[in-house]
């Protein structure tokens, strides 16, 4: 598939993602409150960073790997084996320290963290990575674009109350689960599982530890901040924090987007020696990432006090002041 359909394929899903906890949001907000909000997003933040340490850099590291060998189909099978094998081990024992969490040491978020338990036991079964570096990004939009449009509506249908706030934390745990597992299936016919030793499979331990330090420390920055406030604070106002990051979090989804698409088609041409095309793709795709982040970080801070309270209730327009200068840290992501 071309590197323009691949491009097309990942915005819309990344648009689509980006959009619906917008639409959601506001139900969200009014149904549950800010306390409700800032209790389910200490506990997500907490889940989502136990999920980047079982995935341990595997969206960058992956992706990579396959693309390198997926011309041959022995390799391609190897490569996938050896990776996945290890995935098991490490997302394992990380899903055994999050139980080890949830039973001893979860707080007032306990309920909620239980339910989002799925999230974990999903990074056994994601092998996005693979479909990645095979330049398929079809199956991935369209399967979990479904799962979540199915997410999706039964928030609306059964979160009415502060009371409900652990459906809506097990809804999109499961939809994370069912859309990594759908993922899982699509690959019949593309790669084959093949028994390698352990030694094999923990040779790319290393080189995933190695690329997982830039995105735990991307995480400590982006989420750790709702753990401390949940934590020096109280659910009040880690609420307004969280509605004001989703903000952010979803536009730096644009982002995100075109390099996901990148890595592999990089790694390809790197693979086979084309360097001048390397410097033209990421050529082109900085002077993109350049132009939207200015678009959309000064564009956010321009309407934020007004936009806050509109969209997200009254009870949440102090979330509008805090836009403002977290909008800034979009010019930060796109460098």
């Amino acid at each position: 598939m071309s590197t323009r359909k691949n491009t097309l394929y990942n915005m819309a899903y990344r648009l689509f993602s980006m959009l619906l906890p917008l639409v959601t949001a506001p139900w969200l907000s009014r149904a549950v409150g800010t306390e409700g909000v800032g209790l389910y997003g200490y506990a997500w933040a907490i889940s989502y960073t136990f999920c980047l340490v079982g995935l341990l850099g595997l969206e960058n590291y992956g992706p990579r790997a396959i693309a390198r060998v997926k011309d041959d189909p022995a390799a391609l099978s190897r490569t996938f084996s050896s990776i996945w094998r290890m995935q098991l081990l490490v997302a394992g024992l990380t899903l055994l320290v999050w139980c080890g969490y949830v039973a001893f040491v979860a707080g007032a978020e306990k309920q909620i963290a239980f339910h989002l338990t799925l999230m974990s036991v999903s990074c056994l079964v994601n092998v996005d990575w693979c479909l990645m570096g095979l330049d398929q990004f079809k199956p991935i939009a369209l399967r979990n674009t479904a799962v979540k449009l199915l997410a999706a509506a039964a928030v609306f249908i059964f979160v009415k109350a502060p009371e409900d706030l652990w459906i809506y934390a097990f809804v999109w745990s499961l939809s994370t689960f069912i859309g990594c597992g759908s993922c899982l299936l699509s690959l019949r016919g593309k790669v084959r599982y093949v028994n390698v030793p352990w030694k094999e499979a923990l040779r790319h331990l290393k080189p995933c530890a190695v690329l997982s330090i830039s995105v735990i420390a991307v995480s400590v920055y982006r989420q750790m901040s709702k753990v401390m406030i949940g934590a020096l604070s109280d659910m009040h106002q880690t609420g307004l924090y969280e509605n004001a990051d989703k903000i952010i979090l979803c536009l730096a989804g644009f982002i995100s987007a075109i390099g996901t698409v990148m890595l592999p088609k990089v790694s390809h041409m790197t693979a086979q020696g084309r360097m001048e095309d390397v410097k033209k793709h990421i050529d082109a795709s900085m002077d993109l990432v350049m132009c939207m982040v200015c678009a959309l970080g000064f564009g956010l801070a321009s309407v934020a006090r007004e936009f806050a309270p509109l969209f997200f209730g009254a009870d949440f327009a102090q979330s509008g002041t805090l836009m403002i200068p977290l909008s800034m840290t979009l010019l930060t992501i796109g460098f």
